[in-house]
């Protein structure tokens, strides 16, 4: 049996860009907001390499330690776990988010299982809590039918409750998470408390106006694509700016204040566009969040290759980082392309196991063809 476990090393909890702010803004307290810039990712990448005939395991995990109050103590972990093994040639998959409580700090939740909050939504005295051990956020299991469980997974921008112990003190407050349909990946965005003791806080509540975490592009078409950001809970609505680069000014939209997306259309094919947002609270601007980029599909969508996928499995399959390929045959020592829709080969190599890094694709639609042993395979594929 091959056998590969390895612990990558810990992410550092604090960093210049993880800067806490004591802002007014709770009238039954100070809220103190933590914004992580950049978000911190967990997606951890067993290293597998299959051996036609035997047996394999391996796993990885990432972990992160958040220090809610900036005291020096760590309060509570959150860990993404990812293992694959094969009793050959069947293949299966693994993967589990939990959330670490240590001392006498507590998560909203029950039964070993961490509660999903929404936007605004109330946490303070009377939630359900809960100290167990690494209680649960999101687990996926592939063994030939799918299992998953947790109200985290595939949720984008929710909230966890927190309380947090401090001497004789409790204070209440939140986390906010996105984990991906697969709960492969955890996105840490932000988190918060309200530094007055037993005192309730919203969730997403910041006391402060502030530009919305940046979520990325998606449904990127030849003339379209969607904008994706965090919701605010103080915004009363966001300004969107955005324009072709190098090409006229900018086109500005107004936004609702609970919005989390917005599809822009009209655009040109094949060009670049950039695009910034800020967050209006009363009447207060925040700042504009930092330049974003995407380019728009080509204008030709011809030569689409056939979707063959008999022989290889993929996923996850919406990906981000990266793409894991299962399959009975032995492609372990195969090559592969992946190709847009008009047949441009984007990215090809040689396999080295059953990994492929795609973290350098924009967003969209492409094929990735597989070839070993005298066969080709086809897979179409979807890059967030």
């Amino acid at each position: 049996m091959y056998v590969n476990n390895r612990r990558k090393s810990k992410l550092v909890a604090y960093s210049a860009m993880a800067v806490p702010l004591i802002l007014g803004g709770n009238l039954s307290g100070q809220v103190v907001y933590t914004d992580l810039d950049p978000d911190i990712v967990l997606n951890p990448l067993p290293a597998c390499i299959p051996v036609p005939g035997e047996e394999f395991y391996c796993s990885d995990f990432l972990f992160y330690e958040l220090d809610i109050n900036a005291d020096g103590n760590h309060d509570f972990g959150i860990m993404a776990q990812v293992a694959y093994w094969s009793i050959w040639p069947s293949n299966y998959n693994t993967n589990r988010m939990e959330l670490f409580v240590y001392n006498d700090n507590f998560v909203g939740g029950n039964d070993g299982f961490v509660d999903l909050f929404t936007s605004s939504q109330n946490i303070g005295p009377g939630i359900d809590l809960t100290n167990s051990v690494n209680p649960w956020m999101a687990y996926w299991n592939f063994e030939n039918v799918v299992a998953a469980d947790g109200q985290f997974l595939d949720t984008e921008y929710q909230f966890a409750a927190l309380r947090l112990k401090v001497g004789p003190n409790k204070y209440y407050g939140w986390l906010r998470v996105s984990i991906d349909s697969v709960a492969d990946k955890i996105t840490i965005h932000d988190y918060a408390y309200n530094a007055s003791n037993l005192a309730p806080i919203l969730a997403g509540a910041t006391g402060g106006c502030y530009p919305p975490s940046i979520a990325g592009v998606t449904n990127i078409t030849a003339s379209s694509a969607k904008l994706l950001w965090a919701p605010n809970q103080e915004a009363d609505k966001f300004q969107l700016w955005y324009r072709q680069v190098g090409v006229g000014g900018w086109t500005k939209l107004n936004v609702l204040g609970n919005a989390k997306q917005r599809t822009i259309t009209g655009l040109n094919c094949d060009a670049d566009y950039e695009w910034k947002i800020r967050t209006k609270c009363g009447g207060e601007f925040s700042e504009f969040s930092a330049l974003q980029n995407f380019t728009t599909a080509s204008c030709k969508l011809e030569g689409e290759a056939s979707d063959n996928a008999e022989g290889i499995m993929v996923f996850p399959n919406p990906a981000t980082n990266s793409i894991i390929i299962f399959s009975q045959e032995n492609i372990a020592a195969g090559t592969y392309t992946i190709s847009d829709l008009n047949g441009k080969v984007i990215l090809s190599g040689k396999l080295s196991g059953i990994a492929v890094n795609i973290s350098s694709l924009h967003s969209g639609i492409y094929f990735i063809a597989v070839s070993a042993n005298g066969n080709t395979f086809f897979k179409k594929i979807f890059k967030q």
